[in-house]
């Protein structure tokens, strides 16, 4: 888990212990202090991208000793912050990002697990909407971008098909329920849940949306809220 904000910028990676629920600081950090970033991983390596000042970097956590390293060849195409990122088994995927002061992008760039190399997979594999502060879910076929901002809050959902690398929203029904940024994401293999996030002051949300991967529909399980409305938060899943 790379912390990314507590008054200034930070490089402390923690670990998480599954099996005692502690955590401790590792040895390895990220080569530069930075926050709003987007994490990506297969089984052997974890990939941090972009985020601090438009930041482009890619840093590599290599699971086995926990040391990080910056491959060379691994930068977004585009230094950015607030992006969102899925992966499968072979590539990760940044997508969206605020690159300048007052500029959004809609970019998706593609990381090669196997080269540690980044492109731009195709000119169709952009988001149907510019913005950041997004989050993403994915199955094993299609990784889905949810919310954000640019310049107003966010309720679509991109879908990333894998296969084809293309872009499209999958129905005018897979929308979230309430448009806002700053929201957390987690999937299994039937459904992804957008949960929390921000429209503004004083519009924090305790929603948390469910995605149905099989009919591409939204909706809000009445028992399945935050216990607290916030936003800028983060997620994982076992």
């Amino acid at each position: 888990m790379g912390r990314s904000y507590n008054n200034s910028y930070t490089c402390i990676i923690d670990r998480l212990d599954f099996s005692n629920e502690t955590t401790a600081p590792v040895t390895a950090q990220l080569t530069q202090g930075r926050d709003g970033l987007a994490g990506v991983s297969n089984s052997n390596y974890g990939y941090f991208g972009g985020g601090g000042f438009y930041g482009c970097i890619i840093d590599r956590l290599d699971f086995s000793n926990e040391t990080t390293s910056s491959p060379t060849a691994a930068k977004l195409t585009q230094a950015r912050y607030g992006s969102a990122a899925v992966s499968n088994s072979n590539y990760g995927y940044f997508a969206g990002g605020y690159p300048a002061l007052g500029v959004y992008t809609g970019i998706i760039d593609r990381l090669d697990f196997s080269s540690e190399t980044v492109k731009i997979p195709a000119p169709t594999a952009q988001l149907t909407q510019a913005r950041y502060s997004l989050a993403g879910v994915s199955n094993s076929n299609y990784g889905y971008f949810g919310g954000g901002y640019n310049g107003l809050n966010v309720c679509t959902i991109d879908r990333l098909d894998f296969s084809s690398e293309t872009v499209k929203i999958p129905a005018p029904t897979a929308q979230l329920t309430q448009a806002r940024r700053g929201l957390a994401a987690v999937s299994n293999s039937n459904y992804g849940y957008f949960g929390g996030g921000f429209a503004g002051f004083p519009n924090y949300f305790c929603t948390i949306d469910r995605l149905d991967f099989s009919s591409e529909t939204i909706t809000a399980p009445t028992a399945a809220k935050l216990t607290q409305a916030k936003g800028f938060l983060a997620a994982v899943r076992n």
